[in-house]
């Protein structure tokens, strides 16, 4: 068993394995199989853009034909996870009183194992923009966690268009499996 403190991204290392024979071998050669496991912790970090029209501001784009529709859905990932970022309309948001919500949905997209995420290992941070609730650990179901909702709280203060960020933080350990056939000559 091998542990390796910290590794940078797209570094490697290499380690060796010596095979013993479990006995005798009676034939000319012997096959068997080589499993090997390999476990770590990362994170996958996501910054999303929110766009805030006032409006006043949205009327009057609307009018002369200037107002752009951005994508409702967006999706970050790394070699293990993905993360859908779902608004519940497509940005620019308009003060006004209407609700808005953002929804996020993890995904195992990598050939390895992840069973849950635990509880506070789910960063989002926004000053001021959006409402969260307390995310406990969250078990995976097939290739995917359950989809969870913040409200947005869109400021009072916005006289024009505004960019807002929300960022996203998930830390999680991650197992990737892999075996080969290995023949054992005499």
């Amino acid at each position: 068993r091998k542990s390796i403190a910290e590794m940078k991204p797209n570094a490697f290392d290499s380690f060796f394995c010596i095979l013993k024979a479990p006995g005798e071998i009676g034939a000319q050669k012997v096959a068997t199989t080589v499993f090997a496991r390999a476990s770590f912790t990362t994170s996958l970090a996501a910054t999303q853009l929110v766009k805030v029209i006032s409006q006043n501001e949205y009327d009057l784009r609307k009018k002369t034909g200037k107002f752009v529709i951005e994508p409702s859905s967006y999706a970050y990932h790394d070699n293990n996870l993905e993360l859908v970022v779902e608004f519940s309309d497509s940005p620019p948001l308009v003060v006004s009183n209407k609700k808005y919500f953002v929804s996020f949905t993890i995904k195992n997209i990598g050939a390895g194992f992840i069973d849950k995420i635990e509880k506070n290992n789910i960063k989002i941070t926004s000053p001021g923009l959006i409402n969260c609730p307390d995310i406990q650990g969250m078990f995976i179901s097939g290739t995917q966690f359950p989809k969870f909702a913040c409200e947005i709280s869109l400021p009072g203060d916005i006289t024009f268009l505004s960019d807002r960020t929300i960022s996203i933080d998930i830390a999680y350990n991650y197992e990737v499996r892999n075996s080969i056939d290995v023949e054992i000559k005499r």
